[in-house]
């Protein structure tokens, strides 16, 4: 048996963490993890223990992290996650839990084989990873922030994308979506990027499409009209049709 959703009283639950183990032994689940509420305290305390003592199974280190997308609050479970990205403070620093954000995304395109990279920088430009797909090289930038993106931020990518090889995209994925001005700029001339937003993310996590079948296709629509903001509904419709 396994439980990988267990809160501790670092977060909103009712017991501490070495309870947590105590009762997780008497279960005999043989995994766990404790996903508390944006922090991961409960594992710093484990840290000084001798875990054996109380549990002898196997613990994955997770953490649940909220967000908001459209102005509706949302949480996602992240698994694997290094606790030394996150701020011993109760609560999780903003800069961390973006981190801790780039890291589920990048354990994401592992699961579907999209070769990932980890975080890197260029001549001070942060850009949140890559991959590829379709040999063709991609660029990832994620905006985790309760405002659409706007025609300024488009710019910006675009630019930063414009001094990289020709053969180079960019998935932008903004949580809250996109400014229809920024969108119909983009829209015209050379298709530097591939749009996604919190939906298509959504639609991703709850296995309604996998994250290839959705890029080939925002990709292929972006080729054939010109609109490199497929939206998801658009997608699902196309996909009942066939």
């Amino acid at each position: 048996m396994i439980d990988l959703h267990m809160h501790t009283n670092y977060s909103d639950g009712e017991y501490s963490s070495v309870e947590i183990l105590k009762k997780a032994q008497q279960n005999k689940l043989k995994y766990i993890s404790i996903t508390d509420h944006d922090t991961m305290d409960a594992y710093y305390e484990l840290e000084t223990l001798n875990i054996k003592d109380y549990y002898d199974g196997k613990i994955i280190n997770g953490v649940e992290i909220h967000f908001s997308y459209k102005g509706f609050p949302m949480e996602i479970l992240g698994y694997g996650i290094d606790c030394n990205i996150i701020s011993k403070n109760k609560w999780l620093l903003k800069e961390n839990k973006l981190k801790v954000q780039e890291k589920i995304l990048k354990q994401l395109f592992e699961i579907f084989d999209l070769d990932p990279k980890a975080s890197f920088r260029i001549t001070g430009e942060q850009i949140d990873g890559a991959f590829t797909f379709d040999k063709t090289d991609y660029l990832f930038e994620a905006k985790w922030q309760k405002n659409i993106a706007s025609i300024e931020d488009m710019d910006a990518f675009s630019g930063k994308l414009s001094r990289k090889l020709e053969n180079t995209l960019w998935l932008f994925l903004s949580i809250n979506g996109f400014s229809e001005d920024a969108i119909k700029a983009h829209t015209m001339g050379r298709k530097l990027m591939i749009l996604m937003d919190g939906s298509d993310l959504m639609a991703v996590l709850e296995g309604r499409i996998d994250l290839i079948e959705l890029i080939y296709r925002k990709k292929r629509f972006a080729s054939q009209t010109g609109n490199i903001y497929l939206r998801i509904h658009e997608v699902m419709q196309n996909i009942d049709n066939v």
